[in-house]
């Protein structure tokens, strides 16, 4: 961390890695083929993994929340866990980019239903405080940029944070996934963060935690405009506990005291990896499970295939997207504010609109096509109804060239009318051929 950040001029040179306990989650998203059930994940997944520590995670890790919220996890998803899942590597970070090695402790990927996953590697850093925040805005921005290193020489091979993802999602069992691919841009993409710092000594100042929080919670370094600062989420569940939130991450940083340290060692920072974890991870895959309808939703062309996407994110809805997960009033203050932050809400909305209105013009080009037909039929009806006329009068009235003038006026009326009514009812079927040539001319 830089300087001006997290220290006092007397004591930052004195903390230590001893003094921090905490993580770091740098969650990467991925998409996977359609199944018809999470049964059959697992069960591909079991057939094509290649490392036997790995186990499936179904356990109950959800703290206060809700019972359908572990319904979400446990019947509509799958998560998978492997501990130790890639050597120690080295990032450059920093102005003089210095190499800080770094451990990947834990490796977890959530598979749901709606082909969406998230893969998190928990990372440890063997570093004193004032470097975590450079390191994490190096490895978010690693996503693309070969800045990782396999050891510590000047001449060691290089590499990107996708790759290591690959690695371990292949270790894991999957075989057919894409990693990213949600902006514009592959060269922007970048990996999601959660995080909690435990400080065993109280020496920080509120501004000082509030720096450090928004730079956890942003994968930024410690270089931040203040106005950024004023404009981020925060919540204090306590007086010496923070949360942060942005739309790419949540951190939270707790400074011990003497009346609560064995709380905060004890249960806090479990609850915080485990319950808080999970929020964080259901937000995310409504964040990007959005941003997939969206996309299938925009290129999609036909009434059948807009219906059929209409009909999963009914069901999307039911499963996985919850305005209360739990009725402690922390746990739900927390899950909010990071659906705020993200814009859950906002892009839900911006999807529902979307694809309303493309229902209602696909809908509208069907019925102008059944106009069009009705068009023709009333057509060749029309003259069909013209030579039944004729041969009415021919048939009944003896109709010919010596026929009586009275005769020949109630035919000829006759034949006007039908003529009338023809016109009348081609006109109103035309009326959508008509706006539909002129639309296509000009």
């Amino acid at each position: 961390m830089q300087e001006a950040l997290l220290q006092t001029p007397e004591k930052t040179t004195e903390i230590s890695a001893e003094k921090i306990r905490g993580f770091v989650k740098l969650c990467i998203p991925f998409s996977v083929k359609k199944y018809a059930s999470v049964r059959k994940i697992a069960s591909d997944l079991r057939k094509s993994r290649t490392s036997a520590e790995t186990e499936d995670v179904q356990d109950s890790r959800y703290g206060f929340l809700l019972k359908y919220i572990q319904s979400a996890f446990c019947d509509n998803a799958v998560c998978f866990e492997k501990a130790d899942p890639h050597p120690t590597f080295f990032v450059s970070h920093g102005a003089d980019r210095r190499l800080a090695p770094i451990r990947v402790e834990k490796a977890e990927a959530f598979v749901f239903e709606t082909r969406v996953g998230i893969l998190s590697l928990q990372v440890a850093f063997s570093e004193d405080i004032d470097e975590i925040t450079d390191i994490c805005a190096a490895l978010r921005n690693a996503t693309t940029f070969p800045i990782l290193k396999e050891t510590a020489e000047e001449t060691a091979l290089s590499f990107d944070l996708r790759t290591v993802a690959q690695t371990i999602l292949t270790d894991l069992g999957f075989r057919s996934f894409t990693l990213f691919g949600y902006r514009a841009d592959p060269r922007q993409e970048r990996a999601d963060m959660f995080s909690a710092l435990l400080l065993n000594e109280d020496i920080y100042t509120d501004d000082q935690l509030r720096r450090c929080g928004f730079s956890l919670a942003n994968g930024y370094d410690t270089r931040i405009d203040p106005q950024e600062l004023n404009g981020a989420e925060y919540y204090y569940p306590h007086t010496n506990i923070l949360w942060c939130f942005s739309k790419r991450g949540a951190s939270a940083i707790a400074c011990a005291t003497p009346r609560d340290k064995e709380h905060l060692n004890n249960r806090w920072i479990v609850n915080v990896q485990d319950t808080y974890f999970r929020m964080f991870i259901l937000a995310l895959h409504q964040k990007y499970a959005i941003y997939n309808y969206l996309h299938a939703v925009t290129v999609a062309s036909d009434l059948q295939s807009l219906k059929k996407y209409q009909k999963e994110i009914i069901e999307f809805n039911t499963k996985y997207v919850f305005k209360i997960v739990s009725d402690e009033y922390f746990y739900q203050q927390v899950y909010t504010s990071m659906v705020k932050a993200m814009h859950v809400d906002v892009v839900y909305e911006d999807l529902n609109d979307e694809l309303q209105k493309l229902l209602e013009y696909t809908e509208l080009n069907k019925n102008n096509g059944l106009s069009n037909a009705a068009f023709l039929l009333s057509a060749v009806c029309s003259v069909s109804a013209l030579i039944d006329t004729y041969n009415f009068f021919v048939s009944e009235f003896g109709f010919s060239a010596t026929a009586s003038l009275e005769t020949v006026w109630v035919f000829w009326l006759a034949l006007l009318a039908e003529f009338l009514l023809c016109i009348v009812g081609i006109l109103f079927f035309a009326k959508p051929i008509f706006h539909w040539i002129f639309r296509k001319k000009y």
